[in-house]
């Protein structure tokens, strides 16, 4: 048994089939309570992900040697447009053979801006550390 009703509001009509409709009802509201509902709600609730990507999946799989008093080397770290940044960071694993005596200085540099300058006057060290980004 079919029951509908018609309703004429200007170029809108609607067709609603009532027992069609009811008997659907308590099969979604069970669905909602679902321990598998509940699971998925959860995760697709906290869209924030943790992601690490290291340069070797950027194509970089040598290590960069800079090997002049003024050599530089920029890489270019995409970020989709729109994705948000929480608390992220670049860790920046460096060793250093300081070949010329004299004061040398590693500079590193995000988006341009000058963000950590570091002394290499030994012979050799490392040059490792972690940036805000």
């Amino acid at each position: 048994m079919k029951s509908s009703v018609t309703v004429n509001t200007g170029a809108l009509n609607a067709l609603a089939c009532g027992m069609s409709l009811l008997a659907l009802m308590p099969t979604f509201a069970l669905a909602a309570e679902s321990p598998l509902t509940q699971a998925i709600n959860r995760i697709t609730n906290d869209a924030r992900q943790e992601r690490v990507i290291e340069l070797r999946e950027l194509g970089i799989d040598r290590p960069i040697i800079l090997n002049a008093t003024d050599a530089r080397r920029e890489l270019y770290l995409p970020v989709p447009a729109n994705v948000a940044l929480t608390d992220a960071t670049l860790n920046f694993d460096a060793s250093y053979l300081n070949g010329e005596a004299g004061r040398n200085t590693l500079l590193l540099s995000l988006d341009g801006y000058p963000v950590r300058a570091m002394g290499l006057n030994e012979e050799q060290g490392n040059a490792s550390t972690t940036l805000g980004v």
